[in-house]
């Protein structure tokens, strides 16, 4: 066992009882089957005898589908394959719907961490199914002082509410986090859903406005994202760096990929059946194409872009979806990462320059720029 660690996206099933008309899936890739007791043992074992710690979480299609037996089998092969010293983390991402007061026990008892997928109230939820219903899970979860967070997906619909949505789970004590929509699967399908730069950037910029000036503001991403990139010079999301060896993905039959994002099979590393050690993954033609792919277009990046050093070329995933290969850059991503890049930092500029104005911002900002100071003295 060695001192790296490990995330693993769980796919142990690829069916869905929302299927989302936004969703990164399509129609297609929902297929039934789970990934095997046997194969989910292996995973688990080769992970943990190679990594000192290792985070896994447990996605879909809906993974709670599995049912809770499933997870009680996931906790057993790990506790049978523990290395002394070792870490093993379990979050699961889940639309909540499927969520029974077993399962609320059985999550709170075993530390798991949950996270929804929900727009929140109303019609800021209207692409996705039974409202009412994922509100009050969330309010058991809560009472069970399950630890808890959100995902929203930003479309065409709800794009110019992200204040109204931001009030809503901050009323909630919810953490929260803001994707746009991902341009792959049910979404192409689905044109209309899809967000186009100009609108996006505008609205995250004052979504931004609002959020600086906020007293009672709460963390959120995108904007944590972009404060991190301005003031550490680096992001705390997978997509600003390499997360190449870091990160599997392995579906419901066992086929193991570089994250757990969408991906074609021609992309595909190799399957668990055919591997004695987990690292092997890594040692495939397949994810050597995938670097020489990433290395092509990370030159073209540092060579052409001033950016380059805030994302380094950014994320294998997104290239994919918007160019059909990894070698291209630019596009709807790279576009709001330079324009928020550039929008977050004139705002902590006017910051520090007018200290006698800090009275307008939020606590927040204000300290993560004081710790940015105390950064930039320690280095003098």
């Amino acid at each position: 066992m060695n001192n790296e660690s490990i995330t693993i996206i769980g796919k142990p099933t690829s069916e869905c009882n929302f299927r989302c008309k936004y969703c990164y899936h399509a129609e297609t890739q929902y297929e039934s089957g789970l990934l095997e007791f046997q194969y989910l043992e292996k995973l688990i074992r080769l992970a943990q005898a190679e990594y000192n710690r290792v985070d896994y979480i447990w996605h879909g299609g809906e993974p709670l589908l599995c049912g809770l037996n499933y997870f009680e089998k996931v906790l057993e092969f790990q506790e049978k394959y523990r290395q002394p010293g070792s870490v093993i983390q379990n979050s699961i991402q889940t639309n909540g719907s499927l969520i029974t007061d077993e399962y609320i026990i059985f999550f709170k008892d075993n530390k798991f961490d949950i996270s929804i997928s929900f727009d929140g109230p109303g019609i800021f939820n209207s692409l996705r199914h039974n409202t009412k219903n994922v509100i009050n899970i969330i309010e058991k979860l809560q009472n069970a002082s399950v630890n808890l967070a959100t995902i929203s997906v930003i479309h065409s619909l709800n794009v110019e509410h992200q204040i109204e949505m931001y009030e809503y789970f901050k009323s909630k004590k919810l953490p929260m986090k803001f994707n746009p929509i991902f341009q792959d699967g049910s979404a192409i399908v689905n044109q209309q859903y899809l967000l186009e730069p100009e609108q996006y950037i505008r609205s995250l910029k004052s979504f931004y406005n609002y959020w600086l000036t906020d007293k009672n503001a709460v963390p959120v991403d995108p904007i944590n994202q972009y404060l991190s990139l301005v003031l550490r010079g680096r992001g705390i999301d997978c997509i600003y760096g390499s997360c190449l060896t870091h990160w599997i993905g392995i579906d419901h039959n066992g086929d193991i990929f570089p994250c757990g994002r969408s991906y074609p099979k021609e992309y595909k590393l190799i399957n668990i059946s055919e591997i004695i050690y987990l690292h092997e993954a890594f040692e495939t033609p397949s994810f050597k194409n995938i670097i020489s792919q990433a290395i092509i277009r990370r030159n073209k990046c540092q060579n052409t872009c001033k950016y380059f050093g805030i994302c380094y070329g950014g994320c294998n995933n997104n290239a994919l979806l918007e160019h059909r290969n990894m070698q291209d850059n630019g596009g709807f991503l790279c576009e709001v990462l330079q324009e928020m890049f550039v929008y977050v930092s004139d705002s902590v500029q006017r910051i520090l320059a007018s200290p006698e104005g800090r009275e307008t911002y939020n606590n927040i900002i204000l300290d993560a720029i004081e710790k940015f100071k105390i950064g930039e003295r320690r280095k003098d």
